[in-house]
């Protein structure tokens, strides 16, 4: 009987480390699975991050935020993902910021991956979630249903205000910076796709 159609399975790799040879670690582990010619593998980003060693730490997001715009007073963060491990790491980072002392999050109930603004199995609600971490830094908070008009609102003083598109589609069209923009000198991705590799 023949098969048509796509089939899918993971391989288990074995711990990897910044400086490992993630290819050879890949044909290892896939040669012992049963590879077969014309097979296509993903490799998720996390993996390849950590063996290449492109990390960045909590409070350096927050001086180059500052580097960006000293005079800059005021955050808003245009449609963040609801993610307590792709996102909550970078809010945390642009809180150290010591020279912005307001956060607005403006965006919908949804993300754009889908996730509701309050999670129906943790129940967690991000509102909060993100609401508690930037008021315990000592900054004013606000969140606001995205739309441009509203932002158009916000955004009345350029000097004082950094605008970040946090989405991971679509490209940056009316805001100062997207997240592929920060410590795009170290990585072509940015932040773009970060995920959380510890506490700092």
């Amino acid at each position: 009987m023949s098969i048509k159609g796509t089939q899918t399975f993971g391989v288990r790799l074995p711990l990897v480390k910044e400086g490992d040879n993630l290819i050879q670690e890949i044909v290892n582990s896939y040669s012992e699975a049963g590879a077969k010619n014309g097979d296509i593998i993903g490799v998720t980003e996390s993996v390849v991050a950590r063996t290449a060693g492109m990390y960045v730490g909590i409070e350096e997001i927050g001086q180059w935020i500052t580097k960006y715009n000293p005079e800059a007073k005021h955050l808003i963060l245009i449609e963040p993902i609801f993610s307590r491990n792709r996102f909550l790491p970078i809010l945390r980072g642009m809180l150290c910021a010591q020279n912005i002392t307001k956060i607005t999050i403006m965006s919908r109930d949804v993300d754009e991956v889908g996730n509701l603004v309050h999670h129906q199995i943790t129940g967690v609600d991000y509102r909060d979630l993100y609401k508690g971490w930037i008021m315990d830094a000592g900054k004013e908070f606000c969140w606001e249903d995205f739309n441009l008009f509203t932002f158009e609102k916000y955004y009345d003083s350029k000097d004082d205000v950094i605008s970040i598109d946090c989405r991971l589609h679509g490209p940056r069209r009316h805001f100062d910076l997207a997240l592929i923009d920060i410590f795009h000198e170290r990585n072509s991705w940015g932040l773009l796709g970060m995920n959380a590799a510890g506490n700092d």
